[in-house]
C-alpha cells in the first residue's frame, strides 16, 4: 500500500507502479527502511517474490530503453572497426529446377548475427531486470549489406521491413530474414533422367570490404531439418563454404559464401513414360524380320513402327532436355534407335526387292557367295539343320548293321557335295537376307542399349 500511494503522490518520481512486483517492493524498502522491520526481513521478502516468477513485461521501461538506446545512434555507422557477421541458411524446399532455363528456386531464411555494443544495455539495474531482449526495424538500426550475387531476379540488398531485428542485452543482434531465391545455376544433363546436379546460393557483402564487415559462417552454415521433401528431387547433402574474392574495379578483397545443395532426380516417372516405351518400341521395330515375306505386311509394320515412335518423341519432347552445353546420353540413345528404325525399313524394302525377283533373272556369282559363305553361316540359316540331323545319324549309326556302313559313308559324302553346289533361288537368298538382319539388328540393340545404360549409371 505505501509503494502504491508514494507512486501516486510522487509524481516526480519513476513510474513505479508500471513495474513488476520485484522492482515495487526493491523501491519501496529502499525509500522506507523501518517498514518491514530489520534487514532480514526484506531479504526475505525479496527472495520470496523472485522465487514466485513475478517477471512481466512493461511497456513503460522497454520504451524508455528504446529511446536511451536510440539517442545519438546513427545507423550509418558499423559498430566496430571490423563487424564480424555470422550467417546461416535455414532450407525450407526446393520449388522448382528448371532445365532449360537453368534456374534453380528454393525457399527459406538466413540467420544472421553480429555485436552492435552500443546497443548494450545493464540487466543488473532493477529496472531493466527483466528486459532480456528488445525488437528494431532495419530502418532504426545498422545491419550488413548483403546480396545474392547469382540471383537472376532481384540483385538488390537483403531486407524485409516486416522482419524485427532482436537485440539481446549484451548487445548481440539476430535477424533471420526470409525469401525465395532463385539463382542461376550450371546444369549437366549428361546422365539425365539419372542425373544430381549441385546448386548454390552465393551470398557477397556489398560495400564494405573484408576489413570493414568480415562474413563467417554460422554452425554448419546451412540447415536442413526443417526440409520439406519435393516430388521431382530427393535431396542429398548440403554444404556451406567461404571464399574471399578481389574486385577488379577497386581491388579489394570481400568475403563469400556459398550455400550449396546437391539434389538427384526421382527416375521412377522417367523410367515408366520415356524409357519403358522407347525399348518396347525398339524391340518392335525388330520384330519386322521375323514377318513372314508372304504376309504381305512386312512394309507397312515397320512404316507404323517408326511413326509410332516419331509420334512418341513429339510427345516427351518437351520432358527432354534441351541445352547445348551438355547432350544427355538418352538424347544420343533415341537418336540411334531412330536411325536403325529407319535402316529397318531400307532392309525391308530390300528383301522385298530380292524375293520379288524374277526367277529366269540369273543370281550374280558374288551373291551366291555373300549368301553361302557370310550370311546363311551368320543367319545359321539351312545350316543349324544340317547340323541336327548330322548328330542324329552319328547317333543311330552305331546301332545300323556293318553291311550298311559303306552305303551310309557314301551317302553321306554325295550329300555334303550337293551341299556345297547348291545354288540359291531369289527366294531363299531374300530369306537368308531376312535372317541375317534379325540377328545383326537384335545385336546391335543390345549392344547399344547395354553401354548406353553402363555410361549412365556408372
Amino acid at each position: 500500500m505505501f509503494a502504491k500511494n508514494h507512486c501516486l503522490k510522487d509524481e516526480k518520481s519513476i513510474s513505479c507502479c508500471d513495474y513488476n512486483s520485484v522492482t515495487l517492493v526493491w523501491y519501496a524498502l529502499k525509500m522506507r527502511p523501518n517498514v518491514s522491520g530489520d534487514l532480514s526481513v526484506r531479504v526475505i521478502v525479496l527472495l520470496v517474490l523472485i522465487l514466485q516468477g513475478t517477471r512481466a513485461f512493461n511497456s513503460t521501461v522497454e520504451s524508455e530503453l528504446y529511446a536511451s538506446l536510440l539517442t545519438a545512434y546513427n545507423k550509418g555507422v558499423r559498430p566496430a572497426g571490423v563487424v564480424e557477421a555470422s550467417i546461416m541458411f535455414n532450407l525450407i524446399t526446393i520449388n522448382e529446377l528448371i532445365i532449360r532455363a537453368q534456374t534453380f528456386s528454393v525457399s527459406g531464411w538466413f540467420v544472421m548475427s553480429w555485436n552492435d555494443p552500443r546497443l548494450y544495455w545493464d540487466v543488473a539495474n532493477p529496472l531493466y531486470t527483466d528486459v532480456n531482449f528488445m525488437f528494431f526495424t532495419q530502418k532504426e538500426i545498422w545491419r550488413p549489406t548483403v546480396v545474392v550475387e547469382n540471383s537472376i531476379d532481384d540483385l538488390s540488398v537483403i531486407d524485409d521491413d516486416n522482419v524485427p531485428l532482436r537485440v539481446f542485452s549484451n548487445g548481440k543482434v539476430v535477424w533471420n530474414p526470409p525469401g525465395i531465391y532463385v539463382t542461376n545455376c550450371d546444369i549437366d544433363i549428361t546422365y539425365y533422367p539419372f542425373d544430381t546436379q549441385t546448386c548454390y546460393i552465393s551470398l557477397k557483402s556489398v560495400g564494405y570490404n573484408i576489413r570493414e564487415l568480415n562474413l563467417t559462417l554460422l554452425d554448419s552454415g546451412l540447415k536442413s531439418s526443417s526440409f520439406e521433401v519435393n516430388g521431382e528431387w530427393t535431396l542429398l547433402s548440403t554444404t556451406a563454404t567461404r571464399t574471399e574474392s578481389t574486385d577488379v574495379t577497386d581491388a579489394e578483397v570481400y568475403a563469400t559464401l556459398q550455400f550449396s545443395v546437391t539434389v538427384q532426380r526421382r527416375t521412377k516417372y522417367y523410367g515408366l513414360n520415356i524409357l519403358l516405351p522407347v525399348l518396347t518400341l525398339a524391340v518392335l521395330s525388330a520384330l519386322v524380320f521375323l514377318l513372314p515375306i508372304e504376309s504381305g505386311e512386312k512394309m507397312g509394320y515397320s512404316l507404323t513402327v517408326l511413326l509410332s515412335i516419331s509420334v512418341f518423341l513429339t510427345l516427351i519432347a518437351d520432358q527432354i532436355p534441351t541445352t547445348s552445353k551438355s547432350i544427355a546420353i538418352l538424347t544420343i540413345y533415341i537418336s540411334i534407335l531412330i536411325i536403325l528404325n529407319g535402316l529397318s525399313v531400307v532392309l525391308t524394302l530390300m528383301t522385298l526387292d530380292i524375293y520379288f525377283r524374277n526367277d529366269k533373272e540369273p543370281v550374280p556369282h558374288w551373291l551366291q557367295k555373300l549368301t553361302k559363305y557370310v550370311m546363311s553361316p551368320l543367319a545359321c540359316w539351312g545350316l543349324c539343320s544340317k547340323k541336327k540331323k548330322k548328330k542324329i545319324f552319328e547317333t543311330v549309326r552305331p546301332l545300323s548293321k556293318k553291311i550298311h556302313r559303306p552305303s551310309t559313308e557314301t551317302e553321306t559324302e554325295t550329300d555334303d557335295t550337293e551341299d556345297d553346289e547348291h545354288q540359291f533361288s531369289w527366294v531363299e537368298i531374300a530369306k537368308v537376307f531376312d535372317a541375317f538382319c534379325l540377328r545383326i539388328y537384335v545385336l546391335l540393340f543390345i549392344v547399344i542399349t547395354v553401354v548406353c545404360f553402363m555410361m549412365i549409371f556408372y
